[in-house]
């Protein structure tokens, strides 16, 4: 299955500074989809829906389990269960976030060290968020201004990834001068993977968000099927028996002469041209297709692991980037050793 999104994840800039607001960059109850930035690449949900306390600590948990193994780990077995989808093991994210009470947000990448996000508020300063015995790195506040972000005006405060060896030198790494955006409403749009940090950079970009049900956070019937007038959709099918041996197949071309939209479905007047193999003869016609809105597919998260294996990613076809969404069941039984 594929399909693309008739969004974009572009970042359009008006000219109007911000200045003197409190942005929280991540919060209990966040549901949002983050896709690389680079190419083909997969998608990371974020969804903070766990919470752990201990003592006066809070830690919040990325609902993902990073054991995407054949073998899971000990006692999950192929259908699942419980222990196969624990919301405090490792994913993107690193081992949890911690808010603190002086409004900075602790990430944890996967061997437990701290990365310590107290974002700056002027361009004179700059957020010292990690070091180690041979560099550290910072944020800087580079610009303030208004966004339009899959159709939601807001204001943003853009950063960059400062990278020094111990005296202060520039370090010319990939971590180097990567983006990291906090908006006012939406929180953070922009980031990079923390799980592997600082080994391992992949910028990330907000492209779907659940509780502002914009852009994609959820699969329907009418997403997938989300066409345009003049729009051409291609088929071919094909049929193959072994007892008794037969086959057949068709090929079918339909063109989009309308498009109607009620609150539950997307109606579709077409023309339509069917080939039968093993025919002489092409058949046409007119035809109405109807997609619901509301038959859901998948929505955030989209990648997890519970007795099934899903997953999300970009594959150029051609030069288009088309997502494909994989729902991989894990129950499938031999009776042979």
């Amino acid at each position: 299955m594929h399909w693309k999104p008739s969004f974009s994840t572009a970042f359009m800039l008006i000219a109007l500074s911000v200045s003197g607001q409190s942005y929280r960059p991540v919060w209990i109850g966040m549901e949002r989809a983050f896709a690389e930035t680079s190419g083909p690449g997969r998608m990371y949900s974020l969804v903070l829906d766990s919470v752990q306390i201990s003592g006066t600590d809070t830690t919040w948990f990325n609902y993902f389990n990073f054991n995407d193994s054949v073998s899971h780990f000990s006692g999950c077995g192929y259908l699942g269960g419980d222990e196969c989808n624990q919301l405090n093991r490792p994913s993107w994210t690193g081992r949890g976030i911690r808010p603190m009470s002086n409004g900075n947000v602790q990430f944890h990448n996967s061997v437990g060290e701290t990365l310590d996000f107290l974002l700056p508020e002027t361009a004179t300063d700059t957020g010292w968020f990690y070091a180690d015995g041979e560099q550290r790195f910072g944020l800087m506040l580079i610009g303030s201004d208004t966004v339009n972000l899959l159709g939601v005006l807001d204001s943003a405060r853009f950063y960059q990834v400062v990278h020094v060896d111990l005296q202060g030198s520039i370090i010319n790494s990939s971590l180097h001068e990567a983006p990291f955006t906090i908006c006012k409403s939406l929180g953070l749009v922009e980031f990079f993977q923390v799980d592997s940090f600082p080994a391992v950079l992949r910028r990330l970009r907000m492209i779907g968000d659940a509780e502002q049900q914009i852009g994609l956070h959820i699969i329907t019937d009418a997403s997938i099927h989300d066409y345009q007038i003049g729009d051409e959709v291609q088929y071919s099918h094909f049929e193959y028996s072994a007892l008794p041996e037969m086959h057949s197949g068709y090929h079918l071309k339909e063109t989009i002469l309308s498009r109607a939209e009620t609150d539950t479905t997307v109606i579709y007047s077409l023309e339509f041209e069917l080939f039968q193999e093993g025919s002489t003869q092409m058949s046409s016609g007119l035809n109405t297709r109807v997609y619901s809105k509301t038959d859901t597919v998948a929505k955030i998260p989209f990648e997890s692991f519970s007795g099934v294996v899903r997953s999300m990613y970009q594959v150029d076809h051609c030069g288009s980037l088309l997502w494909h969404y994989d729902f991989d069941p894990d129950n499938r039984w031999y009776t042979c050793p």
